[in-house]
């Protein structure tokens, strides 16, 4: 045994001893380049980085797979209801089913149709909404669209989004639709009130008709509805709720240069050096150069070229005064009543006027290869309507009549009888409204009509044409109980006991006016008749609706009486009833204003 405490050496060969590094190595000691190798680009730290990269991609897949699986599980639940977070126009529809989002939809719409527009313009503003412009919700869409939950995103991008929607609002992007026809209607006025038809070159022929000088042409401006629709829809689908859009015209040129017209100013007057011998009828007549001049225009060719052309207007209007020809007139197809009382059709007549455009037009090609004579042709007229238009009215039978008294051979008389023979046949198509004052014109001495007593401003008076006010009021009856419309009327300012208390009507030109509108399928013809003492108006039409008075109401206005006169009418096809009120405001006397 080794003795206690002794220390025992071991030498080796050099080349067995520990690398250098190991040697140099001392208790407590880090090595530098031990340190780097191991913490910080070693095979530990590698690992290291490894295991955390590995941690993340499984927590994120875990996410990722969460959220597919709770969009898969919430798409399929909620199927055929809106997505999660879907507004239509700020109202939250997210899960709504179909129909209820049609009556969302619905709801959206009738206040978007009162959403304000104003639209400006040259001539002023026109303030309107857009229903009356015509535009409305597509609610078909704004549905489809809440009910597609992913929309057009790729399938890889949907999740997201419906989770983006769980913290976020989805409104649904709207669109419109557009009534053109109503849209045109509301902005005609704008349309005609900014708008100016160019003006083009025209000759213009001095006072003494000697010569012909080249007026030069003017631009115009228009505005295009159209234009001004899409402005207002784009406003209306960016999501403006006071939407206000301004509209600068159009500047529109003429279709001719002023150069142009110079051209054929000459070439006018070269025409136009010799004078035409005009032929109509057997009659002739020598037309100077001066006249001649007169019947030239400017006007489009072919291809787009403008042309020295002759004025048919101006022609078919001169001729038959130079040569005193004037035609036969047209006699119209009309109503009268047979020996039995029954309506009948008055077939029309054709009439002649001068000329025929083929006619006409022979005067530029004669004055362009120097001919001294053109011979005209009378046109025929056709009356408006033929027997088959006539009998298709549908006017058969009495369905309406009225009888006013008078005293006998009183100049207010012959008024009446005068105004009566006016009428007498007269027919309201369907639809069509028919103006007293329009149909007879002014009452004048050179008709027929004579002075006699009026109320003017509830006051008497005299005037030529007095007394047709009993024609109205048999009229206005007539009509009331026939069941037709009354658009216009106006009762007396005083009371005259001989019309219906409450139900009459005055007349005076050009207005008050009394206006009858035929609403009912059928045709109606008036037919007049009197004698010395009545005035009786008829109406005949094929029977469609009758009216009835059914109440009248009296109240005090101040000094003066209001009456309300109810009519009820009845339509004959399913006996249903409609009620109207007719007003009447009665001075208790002449001079007294309410």
């Amino acid at each position: 045994m080794r003795p206690t405490g002794e220390v025992l050496f071991t030498t080796r060969p050099e080349a067995a001893r520990d690398p250098p590094q190991l040697r140099a190595w001392k208790p407590g000691a880090v090595h530098r380049r031990s340190r780097s190798r191991y913490r910080h680009g070693g095979p530990w730290a590698r690992s290291r980085g490894r295991r955390a990269a590995a941690a993340l991609a499984i927590a994120v897949g875990v996410v990722l797979t969460t959220t597919v699986v709770a969009w898969a599980v919430d798409t399929k639940v909620h199927d055929s209801q809106a997505g999660r977070g879907v507004t239509l126009e700020g109202r939250g529809v997210s899960s709504e089913t179909r129909e209820q989002l049609r009556d969302e939809a619905a709801s959206v719409s009738r206040d978007l149709a009162s959403v304000p527009v104003r639209i400006s313009a040259p001539s002023g503003n026109l303030d309107t909404n857009l229903g009356d412009l015509g535009i409305s919700l597509d609610e078909d869409a704004a549905v489809a669209k809440a009910l597609s939950r992913d929309g057009d995103e790729p399938l890889i991008i949907r999740p997201f989004t419906w989770v983006k929607a769980l913290f976020v609002p989805m409104p649904v992007p709207l669109s419109f639709r557009l009534d053109q026809a109503r849209s045109a209607e509301r902005l005609s006025g704008l349309q005609t009130d900014n708008s100016l038809e160019p003006v083009e070159p025209a000759f213009t022929t001095g006072g003494d008709k000697a010569s012909v000088t080249m007026t030069p042409g003017k631009a115009g401006r228009r505005i295009d509805p159209d234009a001004v629709t899409q402005d207002v829809l784009r406003a209306a689908g960016s999501g403006q709720r006071t939407i206000f859009v301004e509209v600068k015209p159009q500047v529109t040129q003429p279709r001719f240069s002023d150069a142009d017209g110079q051209k054929l100013l000459d070439q006018a007057n070269k025409m136009t050096k010799k004078s035409v011998s005009i032929y109509l009828g057997g009659k002739s007549i020598r037309v100077d150069t001066k006249t001649l001049l007169t019947w030239l225009k400017i006007g489009p060719g072919t291809g787009g070229t403008v042309d020295v052309q002759i004025d048919e207007a101006k022609v078919a209007k001169d001729v038959p005064k130079l040569l005193g020809v004037s035609g036969t007139p047209v006699t119209q197809i009309s109503f009268g009543l047979g020996f039995d009382g029954t309506p009948l059709v008055v077939d029309g007549k054709p009439g002649t006027r001068c000329c025929t455009p083929e006619s006409i037009q022979k005067i530029p090609a004669a004055l362009e290869a120097g001919q001294q004579r053109v011979d005209l042709e009378m046109a025929a007229v056709q009356p408006d309507h033929d027997r088959a238009w006539a009998e298709g009215l549908g006017i058969s039978a009495r369905v309406a009549d009225f009888t006013t008294p008078h005293p006998c051979c009183e100049p207010r008389v012959t008024n009446i009888h005068t105004i009566a023979d006016a009428v007498r046949g007269a027919v309201i198509a369907p639809g069509e409204t028919f103006s007293l004052n329009g149909f007879v014109g002014q009452r004048t001495k050179e008709k027929g009509y004579v002075e006699a007593p009026v109320i003017y401003d509830g006051s008497h008076d005299v005037d030529v044409g007095g007394g047709v006010s009993q024609f109205a009021t048999t009229l206005f009856n007539a009509a009331f109980f026939a069941g037709l419309d009354i658009p216009a009327y106006q009762m007396h300012s005083l009371y005259i006991s001989r019309y219906p208390y409450g139900r009459e009507a005055t007349v005076s030109w050009d207005k008050p006016d009394l206006k009858i509108t035929n609403s009912t399928p059928f045709g109606i013809m008036v037919w007049t008749s009197y004698t010395d003492t009545s005035i009786t108006i008829a109406m005949y039409s094929t029977p469609w609706v009758k009216g009835d008075q059914t109440n009248q109401v009296k109240e005090p206005k101040g000094p003066c009486t209001k009456v309300t006169t109810e009519r009820t009418r009845t339509f004959l096809i399913d006996n249903h009833t409609e009620v109207d009120r007719f007003n009447a405001l009665y001075q208790p006397a002449d001079g007294v204003k309410c």
